[in-house]
């Protein structure tokens, strides 16, 4: 448990003292809260409460909503890929930074 502790102590340390995993933990927990919110969103029904009674149907319900929010990552995901190639085939440029901004808007989309 003490080493646990110092472990966490030493990550806290570089984590202060080091801007770019700041910004690489950021990003990534940026990401995991827009797929949650995407799944919020499509758990909608019953207030997004678990109603089965039993730990199977509860489990059945939490895959299929992680079923349906990667259907939706994906379709969001080749729909902007086709959107991309039909920007570039008119002939335009994209830069590489906005691209690099797109993966939050496919998964909040």
């Amino acid at each position: 448990m003490e080493l646990g502790k110092l472990d966490r102590s030493v990550y806290l340390a570089c984590y202060f003292n080091d801007e770019l995993l700041r910004r690489r933990v950021n990003t990534q927990l940026n990401r995991q809260e827009a797929r949650h919110t995407l799944a919020r969103k499509i758990f909608h029904r019953q207030k997004g409460e678990l109603r089965q009674k039993y730990k199977e149907g509860q489990e059945d319900q939490l895959g299929a909503l992680g079923l349906m929010t990667n259907v939706c990552i994906l379709w969001n995901t080749i729909y902007t890929a086709r959107a991309l190639e039909q920007i570039r085939s008119d002939g335009k440029k994209i830069a590489t930074a906005d691209i690099a901004r797109l993966s939050h808007s496919v998964l909040s989309g």
